[in-house]
């Protein structure tokens, strides 16, 4: 999973200094080093002006527009914007790795790194290009790669312990707020932890998860009381576990800012425990 890929989630990297180490292109939004496995895409909100953005969805796929400014994009080689949507198409039989970034506001200069991510599936949408004329657009669908590698059994592991490796995997976002149309995602540790305390009970409403997930587990989502997109921790004293139905009123209820309140100090009655 990367291992020899120098960055962890939430490093500011000037986009030039990434080239300079591993090559690719410095303008775009993909760009696919020649000599190394990768495939650099970078997300913003510029998209927006035409009708579009990349975005995270509730279950914590990443959903990201292909190449191609004018007219139907397409995965046609002869052509930049086909290559490299065909990269990300094709990354896996090309053993190799997406990682994703995110335009700072630092600069125009530095990028956010959110990850390794893999390519599950992907769909056309009929989009505006930049000229405001509708267009077939590719859509990808990504999901974050876990480090499965050291084959433990999560059923074995106590609350100490998912606590203890999720504090270690805790990430300090910068300072500044990064741009972002999007939550982070969590880190898998943390994401844990958050639901082993739940154990399958909104921790916002008290009701039960309203569904089972493909695994047969309570389907609730993660919640950061300090947003990680205005430099909040990835800790897991700030992340909660909530049933979809908290999640869309924290973010977009009349009261979500005092709903957000009630679970900080849930958070911290839990810390006090």
């Amino acid at each position: 999973m990367g291992a020899q890929f120098p960055y962890n989630i939430g490093d500011v990297i000037r986009r030039g200094t990434l080239h300079e180490k591993f090559g690719g292109g410095e303008r775009g939004g993909i760009s696919s080093p020649a000599d190394h496995p990768f495939v650099f895409i970078f997300t913003g909100d510029e998209g927006e002006k035409y009708g579009y953005k990349d975005e995270f969805k509730p279950d914590g796929k990443f959903v990201y527009t292909g190449a191609g400014q004018e007219d139907n994009m397409t995965f046609d080689r002869s052509t930049n914007t086909g290559r490299w949507n065909s990269d990300i198409r094709d990354h896996k039989k090309n053993n190799e790795e997406i990682h994703l970034f995110e335009k700072s506001l630092i600069d125009d200069t530095h990028v956010v790194y959110l990850g390794q991510y893999s390519c599950i599936d992907w769909h056309t949408e009929i989009l505006p290009d930049k000229n405001r004329d509708d267009r077939s657009a590719i859509r990808f669908r990504l999901e974050r790669v876990v480090d499965t590698s050291s084959g433990e059994n999560p059923a074995d592991i106590t609350k100490e312990d998912l606590w203890d490796q999720a504090k270690a995997s805790a990430s300090e976002k910068p300072n500044r707020r990064t741009a972002t149309s999007t939550e982070y995602e969590t880190s898998e540790s943390v994401r844990r932890y958050a639901l082993s305390w739940a154990d399958g009970v909104c921790q916002g409403c008290g009701e039960e998860a309203p569904f089972l997930n493909q695994n047969g587990e309570p389907y609730l989502e993660i919640h950061h009381v300090n947003r990680l997109s205005d430099g909040g921790p990835d800790h897991p004293d700030f992340v909660i576990a909530i049933c979809p139905n908290c999640h869309r009123k924290v973010h977009h209820g009349r009261r979500g800012k005092q709903f957000n309140r009630e679970l900080k100090e849930k958070l911290e009655d839990r810390r006090d425990g």
